[in-house]
């Protein structure tokens, strides 16, 4: 008589037991790992936001020694002849700054070296970059000045250097180069 073979029930529930758990625990770790990814891309996307934030920033405060510079005689102020911390702490004569050691980029901005915006949430600083420049084109017709005049010819140019910061501590710098009428 052949004998065959038969699997015990104690063993087929011991065999579907320990399948219930492997099964159990590759759910557990799925979702694990799609806990962790989730909170990365949380995290990548709170971190996106801060950097957008200091950018808007950067560029209010760039936007806003433009407004400055083109506000009356502002592009003329003394500021730009001789550089004094304490009545023109942002305004910079032509090659201080290289001639001095000091870049926006990265030095500590404050109060001695910049204008704050928003509690100091923005800050720019402005400086000189040349004067009396014929812009390119136009020779042979002149700009408009002030006055209606079109015999103007040349304009001062400015580099305006701009840092801004969210509130988790992100922080942008922009510079932009910003040309006034020289007249």
């Amino acid at each position: 008589m052949k004998q065959s073979f038969r699997p015990s029930r104690r063993r087929s529930a011991g065999f579907s037991l320990i399948t219930a758990v492997v099964m159990v625990l590759m759910a557990a770790i799925v979702g694990i790992a799609a806990m962790t990814a989730s909170r990365s891309q949380l995290m990548a996307a709170s971190n996106a936001q801060y950097q957008i934030t200091a950018l808007q920033e950067a560029e209010r405060a760039v936007a806003t020694g433009e407004s400055w510079l083109l506000a009356g005689t502002n592009a003329k102020a003394d500021g730009f002849t001789t550089y004094s911390a304490q009545t023109t702490p942002a305004l910079y004569p032509k090659d201080y700054m290289s001639n001095n050691s000091l870049n926006p980029l990265t030095w500590t901005w404050s109060d001695t070296n910049s204008v704050a915006l928003n509690s100091g949430v923005s800050r720019y600083a402005i400086e000189q970059v040349a004067t009396n420049l014929v812009p390119l084109g136009e020779s042979q017709r002149g700009l408009i000045d002030d006055e209606g005049n079109t015999d103007c010819k040349r304009v001062n140019v400015f580099r305006i250097s701009a840092r801004g910061t969210s509130g988790a501590g992100a922080s942008r710098t922009l510079q932009t180069v910003f040309s006034v009428d020289g007249c």
